[in-house]
């Protein structure tokens, strides 16, 4: 969209497969995106053609795309995390400590750590994806489906069991109580 989303058009040129899970802009404007089978594709600042970007990637299937200050790319998939340093050109595997190879979320706070959701629980990386470090205390359910991070620095997970929050770069959480019959949440903003 063009027009701050009143209408849209659809940018499939070079696009091979039409589900996708991420999308993220780097800052030049680039855009990312993650699917469902076909690894990762990269669209140019004003193109309309998309690029594959899944050179050394180790799986096709990409739930989640972060940026680093550095402008690192990350991707989570059923592989676990892969890191480009080159804008998407080239991949590789970063994940030293994580016990399970299937990720869902990514986020990056203000202070650079990395953080991973996944079936089995969160993990945070203190340098860039190098090495992984589990999280879960205070979480009441390991399936974490998305994450986020608001300018205060606090830490949200959308879980099987509600929305949880960490005020301590992940050290601990907290279930918040929202009410409602089904605690399962899959996204947040």
């Amino acid at each position: 969209s063009g027009d701050q989303g009143r209408t849209w058009s659809p940018i499939k040129t070079g696009m091979s497969e039409p589900v996708l899970h991420a999308l993220n802009k780097n800052a030049s404007g680039e855009i990312f995106a993650g699917t469902s089978g076909s690894g990762i594709f990269r669209l140019a600042r004003n193109s309309d053609i998309w690029r594959k970007a899944s050179t050394g990637l180790n799986d096709s299937i990409i739930h989640s795309l972060v940026l680093n200050a550095k402008g690192w790319v990350f991707a989570g998939g059923g592989a676990g995390v892969c890191r480009s340093t080159d804008n998407g050109n080239t991949w590789a595997p970063v994940n030293n400590g994580l016990s399970t190879p299937r990720i869902f979320s990514l986020a990056v706070t203000p202070a650079g750590h990395l953080f991973a959701g996944s079936y089995e629980g969160m993990w945070r990386s203190t340098d860039a994806g190098e090495s992984w470090k589990a999280l879960n205390t205070g979480l009441t359910a390991a399936h974490v489906f998305r994450l986020a991070v608001n300018p205060a620095n606090h830490m949200y997970a959308a879980s099987g069991a509600g929305v949880s929050r960490s005020t301590d770069s992940g050290a601990t959480w907290k279930l918040i109580k929202t009410g409602g019959t089904n605690p399962t949440a899959f996204s947040l903003i």
